[in-house]
């Protein structure tokens, strides 16, 4: 009885780290790569602030969607990808459905095109996974080419 406490405090310490390893590593997860002219960019949403992509107008973007589900039970996800400007749809890229295995993950591509857009405006690029909401600002600069004099 005399390490009681001693006892107490340990179980309350390995409580407190299972909640944080829970916390942290079971759920799905999610992590989009853009990979343009050999470059691979991580984005991970689990920040707050904005995401920003910006490429050379002609460029095509490769897209790889990373979804894992670090759960004890599958789960059936939809992903829909969609451009934006301001909040005018211009186009559909993606709308698909997977089912996922515990433990598991997939990935979903998707390539984009710059020339199809204006260049030097700023679009948005909207994944929605199930009912979660992502939002990557793009720009596809154009830079004007001096004419030369004569």
């Amino acid at each position: 009885m005399k390490h009681l406490s001693l006892y107490v405090g340990l179980l309350c310490i390995f409580g407190i780290a299972a909640v944080f390893f829970f916390d942290a590593v079971m759920g799905v997860h999610e992590t989009l790569y853009v990979i343009r002219r050999g470059w691979r960019q991580e984005i991970a949403f689990d920040r707050p602030h904005p995401k920003y992509v910006g490429a050379e107008h002609g460029d095509v973007l490769r897209f790889s969607y990373k979804i894992s589900n670090n759960r004890f039970k599958g789960c059936i996800i939809s992903v829909e990808v969609s451009m934006f400007e301001e909040e005018e749809l211009i186009t559909k890229l993606l709308s698909t459905k997977k089912s996922i295995e515990p433990f598991q993950s997939v990935e979903i591509e998707w390539t984009l095109e710059t020339e199809e857009f204006e260049p030097n405006r700023e679009y948005i690029l909207r994944i929605k996974l199930n009912e979660v909401e992502r939002t990557l600002y793009m720009i596809f600069h154009k830079t004007a080419i001096p004419k030369p004099s004569n």
